[in-house]
């Protein structure tokens, strides 16, 4: 594999993955506890930020940053099952709200039985991060990333490439946006979110470029500044946390009709408990519906004429293509 074409920009992703890398290891202990749900979805949330940015800057990386990504990708899926059970355990107030409270002692017992099922999924994970499996993934991104220097304060090369980035992946995501409709499959929205996700992503690799560059003598290299970029992220934020919303949602009903199947089996599933899990899988279809308009409603938004144009000023680009409205 030949080398990259900047190694500038392999700097930079580097020293911003060991910053993410390091920030993910503070939570580890707490991991391993177990008590606080926090400590693994933003353990979590450092890893994913690293993987994303690794995966956005690919064809920038050398094959020692780019292989980093395997390591990653195994870390997050054997944490996924913890996490689900961490999020279906943080709804339980809000199932009770939901239900007739005929069905509460229904709803109470199912609970019972998921927080056994994460002391046993808390077990695995801890069994796993104290393997040998998990210190060999640990001591390879702990070693690519460690010698990490820090970049200069400005670099043109990686503001121009993350600007180009940034306008590939706004494009993509209007592109997704015209493909969802109210028919679109589940899987169509939760894909539309990952999209995103990685223009959120490439956004956030920029602000101490997008600072730095204002403070440049010849400050047009940052033609848009902060004020544009604070308008992008605006015209994100609220789409963001409708896909996110209906992503938990449709998750949710996925893993609970699995458990359900799961403890069927087992001969773990009351009438009563059956009853009340009824009620919620049908409370959570309508709460589905409703967010899924909300979203049809948002997907205007982004590609509006507003939106677009603040993108395509930040990235210095031409606003003579077609928008969603």
């Amino acid at each position: 594999m030949t080398e990259p074409q900047h190694p500038d920009i392999a700097l930079w992703c580097q020293h911003f993955c060991q910053q993410q890398w390091q920030r993910a290891l503070q939570f580890e202990p707490d991991v391993l506890q177990g008590s606080d749900s926090e400590a693994l979805h933003q353990y979590r949330v450092s890893l994913r930020k690293t993987r994303a940015i690794l995966g956005l800057y690919r064809a920038h990386l050398p094959a020692s940053l780019n292989q980093l990504r395997r390591p990653l990708s195994q870390i997050m899926a054997k944490t996924n099952r913890l996490r689900d059970l961490d999020v279906l355990l943080a709804s339980h107030s809000q199932c009770m709200a939901t239900l007739d409270t005929t069905h509460h002692a229904g709803i109470n017992a199912f609970f019972t039985l998921i927080g056994a099922d994460r002391d046993h999924a808390h077990q695995r994970l801890v069994h796993w991060l104290t393997g040998k499996s998990y210190a060999r993934q640990r001591q390879q991104l702990q070693y690519t990333l460690s010698s990490a220097a820090a970049p200069t304060p400005f670099n043109p090369t990686l503001f121009n490439v993350g600007k180009e980035l940034i306008w590939q992946h706004y494009q993509q995501v209007c592109i997704r946006a015209l493909q969802v409709s109210e028919h679109s499959a589940d899987h169509a929205i939760h894909q539309l979110r990952i999209d995103c996700k990685k223009l959120r992503y490439a956004l956030d690799m920029l602000p101490a470029q997008t600072d730095a560059a204002l403070r440049q003598p010849n400050a047009a290299i940052a033609s848009a500044g902060r004020g544009h970029k604070r308008t992008l992220l605006a015209g994100l934020k609220g789409l963001q946390e409708d896909l996110g919303q209906f992503n938990d949602l449709s998750v949710q009903q996925l893993f609970i009709t699995e458990r359900v199947q799961h403890y069927q089996q087992q001969g773990e599933m009351s009438s009563e408990i059956q009853a009340a899990v009824d009620g919620l899988l049908a409370a959570l279809a309508s709460q589905l519906r409703q967010k899924r308009q909300q979203i049809l409603m948002q997907l205007a938004g982004i590609g509006s004429a507003t939106t677009y144009t603040a993108f395509a000023v930040f990235c210095q680009q031409h606003t003579s293509i077609h928008t969603v409205d």
